[in-house]
């Protein structure tokens, strides 16, 4: 099941030369005896295959155990700078929060750590881009999107006790 047998010199002098070769999708050939067959659940050439679902989804596909007999094992993957699970028969949920970043994609990160201020990506979504904001660090307030904030500080917040008793 699975394979077809192939003469490919029919001569009566090349004897021994038959072979099994695996039906496609799987792939597969040996002279002489029952074939190997294996497939690779993400192999572009295998249109109800995995690879495509990956694929569309701009990831990476992963198939660990290419055995005909083990099928839907295949997972999509995030490709760099986008993260995630991977997710097996399925595509992956992949973020790319821009303040966990280091290289200077965007520079989220240093911007708002060189000034002493937290980053926030407030939709880590991988095609959410450029909305992440720099966030003062309390007792101050503030928040500046794409840049650095500008902090400031409520005294009377803080001093309310002292004058609320006279």
């Amino acid at each position: 099941a699975g394979q077809e047998c192939v003469d490919p010199d029919q001569d009566e002098l090349a004897l021994s030369d038959w072979l099994c070769r695996c039906v496609l999708p799987s792939a597969g050939n040996a002279t002489g005896m029952v074939a190997d067959c294996f497939l690779n659940e993400c192999d572009a050439t295998c249109p109800t295959c995995a690879g495509y679902t990956c694929s569309d989804a701009s990831q990476t596909c992963d198939d660990p155990e290419t055995s005909t007999a083990s099928l839907s094992d295949w997972t999509c993957n995030c490709v760099a700078p986008t993260m995630g699970s991977p997710m097996t028969a399925a595509p992956a949920t992949c973020e790319m929060d821009e303040c966990v970043i280091q290289d200077c994609w965007s520079c989220a990160r240093a911007t708002c750590t060189d000034a002493d201020q937290v980053c926030n990506d407030l939709d880590p979504h991988y095609m959410s881009l450029r909305d992440w904001q720099c966030e003062c660090i309390a007792p101050y307030t503030g928040e500046r999107r794409e840049g650095v904030a500008i902090c400031s500080i409520d005294e009377c917040t803080g001093s309310c006790p002292t004058c609320a008793g006279t």
